[in-house]
């Protein structure tokens, strides 16, 4: 069993930046990932607030208040 104390190897100025690398590489795709979402997201509120729009017109206009003398 290893000392868990004892610190680990140091790694190489190679390794290090080949390391900082693919980090820089995943962080900026899960921001465009994120990106994408955002834009999928806000074209779902639209389609949602226009079919509210729309249910709440198609209320008025069936309700039978307003227009049930003209049947």
């Amino acid at each position: 069993m290893s000392d868990p104390s004892s610190s680990p190897a140091p790694i190489s100025d190679d390794d290090l930046r080949e390391t900082l690398d693919l980090l820089a590489t995943a962080v900026a795709s899960m921001s465009d990932r994120i990106d994408d979402l955002a834009a999928v997201a806000d074209k779902q509120i639209k389609v949602a607030t226009e079919a509210r729009i729309a249910a709440f017109a198609a209320r008025d206009q069936t309700n039978p208040k307003k227009y049930g003398d003209i049947l």
